[in-house]
Parts: C-alpha cells; structure tokens; sequence
C-alpha cells in the first residue's frame, strides 16, 4: 500500500496501480489500509469496463488464479528435500526409501 502511496506521489499511476492490486490482492492488510487502496485504485481506474467493482474483483481474481498455478508449478515434479519425519508410533522415518516414487504429504496440525 505504501508503496503504491509513494508512487502515486511521484506521478507514476501504472506503478502505483500494481503496488494497490498487489497489495489488495496478497493480504491487503487491515480494513482501513484496504479501503484507502481501493479508492486510491478508484481514482486511477476512472472508466473500468463493466464499472470499477466488477474490475477489481475480476482482477483480484485473476492475481489469485495466477499465485495458485505459479505455486503449483514451483512444487510438483521435484525432488523430496530431506525432511525428519516421525512414525505414528514414534519411530523415525527416512524418505531416502521413497525416492523414485510419487509421495503425496498431508501436512495438518490441530491447535
């Protein structure tokens, strides 16, 4: 948002623009932050087709779609890096066993 701030007051509304959608779009942090990047997006955006709120939306939408693939892509298809895994029962495990095979992990944890 700051940044977006910061550019804007240097006169470069493109980049100020990418600074609000990334951060409305990653976190967008708490709600005031977030309203004031979305009129500060408004003034940018004067004439959005289909008007400025289905705009933002279909692109923070699209940010959104574009993180997941990019995620996915980064870890699918590479190697398992060592990990110290524990057994139900408690035992060590070595997934120097599993290498060569597709391995699924279910990462969870209950608070």
């Amino acid at each position: 948002f700051h940044l977006g701030e910061y550019a804007r007051s240097q006169g470069t509304p493109a980049q100020a623009r990418e600074h609000y959608l990334s951060a409305l779009s990653l976190a967008g942090g708490p709600a005031p932050m977030r309203q004031r990047a979305t009129q500060a997006l408004a003034a940018i955006e004067t004439n959005p087709a289909g008007g400025f709120d289905a705009w933002l939306a279909a692109e923070l939408t699209r940010r959104g779609e574009e993180r997941k693939a990019s995620a996915l892509k980064s870890l699918v298809n590479k190697p398992l890096p060592k990990l110290a895994l524990t057994t139900v029962d408690g035992r060590p495990y070595d997934t120097s066993s599993m290498r060569g095979k597709v391995l699924l992990l279910n990462f969870f944890a209950s608070w």
